[in-house]
């Protein structure tokens, strides 16, 4: 009898052990997201929950609704935190886009009590099961989550949506290096960092399946990452802080017809595409978008308000300075100069001001020796 009532104990205890870390998740969520929106407006009508619920949300009474992705509509139930617990993963619906009646007046009850099971925007815990590994995300439904959580998570696979959360305790001197196996089916995979000092360097697989990838606060650097199957439409990519990619992947995202849309509401600042040449696939690739600027400019899109994402073009330093890579460097400076007037009448942007092109350093000559203190020229 003794044991049994031990037993019975600890279940409890530690029942009320999961309960808080549910608590204490949900709270952190909200608060981040109000602390976030009363020091910025910049995400009002782009694809944070709070934006989607309000654009979602019929106020007329309708019993109609759909959920707002970007700008795409796609029929859905709500937005769910994901929580990893001793007993595996929980979800827990932060918006009943079903059943509830949102406003500008209603915003700040829209998440009532993070604590009450009871509360209008939140349901109770929901159990999620791995498959070997992989989370599914279901059709209409977006998992909010911490990427810490996703820890014990082989891959995110399923047509949904899922919105990832990068908290500032992860980052090491402003940086964050995950690597993800993402394969969505028409879902959009939102990176949301803390704020625009931060740099999120992204590996794996991004395959997106025609859905859209979304960047909020911060730089997120998919350089390294393989990417494929992001939408051809003017949102394929929404931008509202700083995108990293390869000359190579900028090209190929611009020849399938994939932009790169300034985020609406995005007013106090700029966004900026930064594509970067790293090898000599990636001088190829940027040489292709020079004699035809007209790709670069179709690759960055206007938003409502007519504002399109800045753009940056580097050169890593250990390409620049490669001496066999003289001739291409000495092609790539050529092609840059001729062709700048024609990028700024494509993008719209002026070198400057919005447009900021690379001033490659002279080649290492290749017939250097450096003897004790003295530098010497090998004739040849």
């Amino acid at each position: 009898m003794a044991k049994d009532l031990s037993d019975e104990a600890q279940n409890v205890h530690e029942l009320g052990i999961e309960k808080a870390k549910i608590e204490d998740g949900v709270a952190k969520l909200v608060n981040r997201w109000n602390q976030k929106n009363i020091r910025s407006a910049k995400r009002l009508g782009t694809f944070g929950f709070m934006a989607a619920a309000l654009s979602a949300c019929n106020s007329e009474g309708s019993s109609e609704a759909q959920l707002t992705v970007g700008d795409s509509h796609t029929p859905g139930s709500g937005f769910f935190f994901l929580n990893k617990l001793a007993a595996g993963f929980q979800k827990r619906e932060l918006v009943d886009i079903s059943a509830s009646k949102v406003d500008e007046t209603a915003l700040d009850g829209l998440l009532v009590d993070p604590t009450s099971d009871s509360s209008s925007g939140f349901g109770s815990p929901v159990t999620v099961t791995l498959r070997d590994g992989i989370l599914n995300l279901p059709e209409g439904e977006t998992y909010v989550v911490e990427v810490g959580t996703l820890s014990d998570v082989d891959a995110l696979s399923g047509a949904g949506n899922a919105w990832l959360l990068v908290p500032s305790e992860g980052f090491v001197g402003g940086e964050q290096a995950i690597d993800l196996d993402v394969s969505l089916q028409g879902g959009t995979l939102t990176f949301d960092l803390p704020d625009d000092s931060y740099l999120l360097n992204v590996t794996g697989t991004l395959a997106l399946g025609g859905g859209r990838l979304e960047v909020k606060d911060g730089e997120v650097d998919i350089t390294r990452a393989d990417v494929s199957g992001v939408a051809d439409a003017d949102d394929g990519i929404i931008l509202n802080s700083t995108l990293t990619i390869t000359a190579a992947q900028a090209r190929a995202f611009a020849e399938a017809g994939t932009s790169v849309r300034h985020g609406d509401g995005q007013t106090e600042n700029p966004t900026k595409v930064k594509i970067v040449v790293t090898n000599e696939e990636d001088a190829d690739a940027l040489v292709t978008l020079l004699d035809k600027p007209e790709l670069l400019g179709n690759l960055l899109k206007e938003n409502e308000t007519e504002q399109r994402p800045d753009l940056e073009v580097a050169v890593v330093d250990d390409f620049a300075r490669d001496p066999d890579m003289t001739g291409v460097l000495d092609e790539l400076d050529a092609k840059l100069a001729q062709a700048q007037t024609k990028i700024e009448e494509a993008t719209g942007k002026v070198e400057g001001l919005g447009l900021t092109l690379p001033d490659l350093p002279p080649a290492a000559p290749s017939n250097v020796s450096l003897s004790g203190d003295t530098l010497s020229f090998v004739a040849e």
